[in-house]
């Protein structure tokens, strides 16, 4: 008999961020897809999603800019998403492991941790 593990089509997911105001949830992957996904809150279901390149490892929100942020460990660097349209506006070099990101409102800076 075979056996199989329910997978979900946004791949592992490890740091969702939340925009409240238009009850979505954003996405990324580190080991099964290089896309960034938009997520209906309740249902869970994708809204739609974009390919950034590379894999990431987890996601900041910046409410008021409308803004993701999003580390990439093997790609040294942290990608800029407009939540508009899911595009990449900005990169921001960081060195190998990009690991977390945070996002701090009111001061509009960001805080990096690295694992290596």
């Amino acid at each position: 008999m075979k056996t199989s593990q329910p997978t979900f089509a946004a791949g592992d997911v490890a740091a969702p961020a939340a925009d409240p105001r238009r009850n979505r949830l954003f996405t990324v992957s580190l080991w099964d897809s290089d896309r960034v996904f938009e997520l209906d809150r309740q249902s869970l279901e994708i809204v739609r999603s974009r390919r950034l390149g590379g894999t990431h490892y987890a996601l900041a929100y910046d409410a008021e800019g409308g803004r993701l942020f999003a580390p990439s460990f093997y790609g040294s660097r942290v990608r800029i998403v407009d939540v508009e349209d899911l595009g990449v506006t900005g990169v921001i070099p960081t060195g190998l492991g990009a690991r977390a990101v945070v996002h701090v409102p009111g001061v509009r800076d960001l805080l990096l941790a690295s694992a290596v």
